[in-house]
């Protein structure tokens, strides 16, 4: 792909629209009530799957987030949902839990089950804890947690390709340095540590989008969007599956 194409690709990732999405959303930022309950019948599935694989676990609510949830959307932006639980203390701690969830959304999304309203594919998953911010909207009480607010983003296109260029490359210089069993694949120390560096990506790009007054536009969280848009993180994904297959396989030989 030429330097071009992939700014223009950038370009549609920062698409800012001065109304949000009108197929999700009425002039007063309402979500469409027929919408409501689509997501809401996926998310009651998704609840009672929760509810087998945690027991005792408690439903606080399902909410919408994401850029689908912002001014920052584009035709291939998908529906960001989440069901938001909570657990006892005194059975798992929040840290705890919150990593147990973070294995959870991974056999999830590994079962097949996969959901499309308005031609458009839901992501979904479990949380514990809720990213404050702009663009966070409750399915079960019908409002906005934190109402989406609209502003220009402080960079060109230019500017974000050189700075992203290397974000990319600071990624994969990382993952060069990690253990491998072999030339090509991850030692199990290699898979652990990948792993938690693809949750920490995440998670420094959703702490950016909190505490920069910029919130979404921050160039940060851009960058993790613009990565999953090339399939960064999905390939590196692929790659830690393929090597814990290997080592799996080899201590069973």
């Amino acid at each position: 792909m030429s330097v071009e194409e992939q700014k223009q690709r950038m370009a549609k990732l920062l698409t800012n629209n001065q109304e949000l999405c009108p197929l999700l959303f009425d002039r007063e930022q309402k979500l469409y009530s027929s919408e409501r309950h689509a997501l809401l019948k996926i998310m009651n599935f998704v609840r009672e799957k929760a509810e087998r694989i945690l027991p005792g676990a408690m439903v606080k609510d399902a909410v919408m987030c994401g850029g689908i949830a912002s001014h920052i959307y584009n035709d291939d932006t998908d529906i960001d949902v989440a069901l938001l639980l909570q657990t006892d203390e005194k059975i798992m701690p929040a840290e705890e839990f919150r990593l147990f969830l973070k294995k959870i959304n991974r056999i999830m999304v590994g079962t097949g089950f996969k959901f499309r309203i308005l031609n458009r594919q839901l992501d979904y998953g479990y949380i514990n804890y809720l990213h404050p911010g702009s663009g966070v909207y409750s399915l079960y009480e019908d409002r906005w947690i934190s109402a989406p607010v609209y502003r220009e983003f402080s960079f060109t296109i230019d500017e974000f390709f050189e700075k992203y260029r290397q974000y990319s490359i600071d990624i994969h210089k990382y993952i060069e340095t990690l253990p491998r069993i072999n030339e090509e694949l991850l030692s199990l120390d290699g898979c652990q540590m990948l792993d938690d560096y693809l949750f920490q990506l995440r998670e420094d790009a959703l702490n950016a989008r909190v505490s920069s007054p910029e919130q979404e536009y921050c160039m940060e969280y851009q960058f993790y969007r613009c990565a999953k848009m090339f399939y960064i993180p999905q390939h590196f994904t692929e790659y830690l599956k393929a090597s814990l297959q290997y080592n799996i396989n080899a201590t069973e030989a």
